[in-house]
């Protein structure tokens, strides 16, 4: 899975970011892990899973590019609670 910089971006300023670093840090990623996935480094479920969980399903498929799996394939991975992945 592959971070969508530009998309993430936007959903940073567009909930009140400064940027999307200051989201990844709420998320959980430092500012090294931040700068791996700008240079294209994939991005590890626990930080898709705290977006799916903050943000819904809708905007990480907006900001997350999933390669070979789909959006269901990551979320049967995880046991969903509502509208939570655990």
């Amino acid at each position: 899975m592959l971070l969508k910089i530009d998309e993430f971006e936007k959903l940073a300023k567009s909930r009140g970011y400064r940027n999307g670093y200051k989201l990844s840090r709420e998320l959980g990623c430092g500012k090294s892990t931040y700068n791996l996935l700008k240079q294209g480094c994939r991005i590890g479920s626990d930080i898709v899973t705290e977006l799916y969980n903050r943000f819904g399903d809708e905007v990480v498929f907006k900001v997350i590019d999933f390669e070979e799996d789909t959006l269901n394939g990551f979320t049967s991975k995880h046991t969903k609670i509502g509208n939570k992945l655990y």
